[in-house]
């Protein structure tokens, strides 16, 4: 490097440093807006925003059970309120949490500057925001983001020796979302290391019970406001429930099928993780147990913990990778510190290798994940809730219309886990569940792929009272057995007679149009199978022909 460009950028060192962050933050932005405005959505953030909309209308721990602590909750149903649009109010919420994310890692890398060179945290930072699985999977609506910005700050105060601000950040971590208790314990060890050696001096002995102080007051202020709402009991038992106890130690999908992400996210970004491999061997090889900061030490058991739990966590989907990866990005940045330290500059091998492999590599990933769209996945929210007025339901398995409930509540979470369960039920169960269905049937399906998890006599069932409309939407019929004199209409308006082509004519024609108030009605004995197929009035604007047909709704990950 020539002369004079390193004393250029010596003397103007803060502004380049502004700017590089500025530069980062804003290309980071920049590719959240294009994924959450065209990557379809997860079926578990449709489930998150219907908790989320809960807090609306019900308390929590007292009219229902959360399925995480609730601080983040909170924080997303903000972004919510501006939007009444049953399909923009989720965008916000992926929009805000792309804007806080770049904001703390910007702020992550100011605190660092007075531990780490600045071209450290630079090169960190970029690796950190080209990493494909963070790009594709930081801005989600879920809480694994932003427990991890709060656990990232956690590691950034350990760093800075304030043991206070990361006791109370790793607390607060575990009020987003209960996988905070990995900061929490690695924290711990982090804070602890100084103990298994020789220096446990007042300081060291302080600093863990400054830390633990300050994480138990957090959780324990949490539980106290919680329990004057509800009680203590229905808080403890919602948050170390059965079901986050099955998500953190039994292994409900197939171990050597899940860990397919974890290959995925290694080979897509392998300088990434290789660089941080090497930065916990490096620190493994210092272990500065002579020194009485224990920077190194902390450093080291910290990283460690965090990629031992995260490794040994049962269920490892692509989104729970985030809870690791700003972790590993420090580790990084710590690595291309010691490098700085020892050359004066980072070598011209390691910069290339940087660029390329961490950079330019991962970003290949970028018009791979845009030749999706979720327009389709749009098309049938705003249509499915133009046709569901107050009080009415629906069935999907996910909760796909935040705004209603879905009818029977057994069915509303069909995932792998429970569909295996109620594969298992016997008939005389499906049958009872099939009876209550009928007495208060859901007023449309929105049909896919976890509507194969349902058994054979549900989907028959669904198959003679639902008719294909538009889309994944699928109407309500009432079936009319042959010699059927009473029925029930559940939903006033117009109906569709629909009857087999060679069934004899009679007072109901096939295509006839017959408007029925809600209740009980009989008719004439038939002859035939008969179908009252419900038209939907209203929705004229909204049948676009290019969504007649019905598509994957959850499509897989290219």
């Amino acid at each position: 490097m020539p002369t004079w460009i390193a004393r250029f950028a010596d003397r103007h060192r803060w502004l380049i440093f502004g700017g590089s962050l500025a530069a980062l933050c804003a290309v980071y932005i920049g590719i959240e807006a294009l994924y959450v405005n065209r990557v379809p959505l997860i079926a578990d953030e449709f489930h998150g925003f219907a908790h989320i909309l809960k807090l609306t209308r019900e308390t929590p721990y007292r009219d229902f059970v959360p399925y995480k602590t609730i601080l983040g909750y909170y924080f997303q149903l903000i972004p919510a309120l501006f939007s009444d649009s049953p399909w923009w109010r989720l965008l916000y919420i992926k929009w805000s949490t792309a804007l806080l994310t770049a904001s703390l890692l910007a702020t992550t890398a100011i605190l660092l500057r007075r531990i780490y060179h600045l071209r450290a945290i630079v090169g960190g930072l970029a690796l950190l925001m080209a990493c494909s699985t963070f790009l594709e999977r930081s801005a989600d609506l879920r809480l694994d983001m932003l427990t991890s910005l709060c656990g990232l700050l956690s590691f950034v105060f350990l760093l800075r020796a304030q043991v206070v601000w990361c006791g109370l950040l790793a607390g607060l971590s575990f009020l987003i979302s209960q996988k905070g208790v990995y900061y929490i314990v690695a924290g711990s060890l982090a804070w602890n290391v100084g103990l298994f050696y020789r220096f446990r001096n007042r300081k060291t002995w302080s600093s863990s019970i400054v830390y633990h102080a300050c994480v138990l007051a957090v959780i324990g202020t949490y539980f106290a406001v919680c329990s004057a709402i509800a009680s203590f009991d229905a808080v403890s038992q919602s948050v170390f429930s059965s079901g986050a106890k099955n998500i953190a130690l039994q292994e409900l999908y197939a171990f050597d099928w899940i860990r397919v992400f974890w290959v995925r996210s290694w080979s897509r970004n392998p300088l990434f993780y290789l660089l941080s491999v090497l930065s916990l061997g490096r620190l493994f090889a210092l272990r500065d147990a002579q020194h009485g900061d224990f920077k190194n030490l902390r450093l080291l058991a910290y990283g460690v913990t965090m990629l031992v739990v995260c490794m040994w966590h049962k269920q490892p989907w692509p989104y729970f990778l985030v809870i690791l990866l700003p972790t590993l990005s420090l580790l990084i940045v710590d690595l291309l510190s010691a490098e700085i330290d020892a050359r004066g500059r980072l070598s011209l091998p390691l910069m290339a290798a940087i660029v390329v492999f961490g950079v330019v590599l991962p970003l290949q990933r970028v018009p791979v994940v845009l030749a999706r769209d979720n327009n389709y996945q749009r098309y049938n929210v705003e249509l499915a809730s133009a046709l569901l007025d107050k009080g009415d339901t629906y069935f999907a398995g996910v909760a796909m219309i935040a705004s209603h409930e879905q009818q029977p509540p057994e069915l509303a979470w069909l995932d792998h886990p429970r569909g295996t369960t109620i594969k298992g039920w016997p008939r005389d169960r499906q049958r009872a569940l099939i009876e209550r269905m009928e007495a208060h049937p859901p007023k449309l399906l929105i049909r896919n792929n976890r509507f194969k998890r349902l058994p054979k006599l549900l989907k028959k069932y669904l198959a003679d009272h639902y008719k294909h409309f538009y889309g994944s939407v699928f109407t309500y019929r009432v079936l009319l057995q042959e010699g059927a004199t009473d029925f029930n209409i559940p939903f006033k308006g117009h109906y569709r007679v629909s009857r087999s082509k060679d069934a004899p004519h009679g007072e109901w024609n096939n295509g006839k149009k017959i408007f029925f108030t809600k209740g009980k009605h009989t008719v004439l004995p038939q002859t035939s199978r008969i179908w009252l197929e419900f038209i939907p009035e209203g929705v004229d604007h909204l049948l676009w022909r290019k969504y007649r047909a019905s598509q994957e709704l959850f499509p897989p990950d290219p």
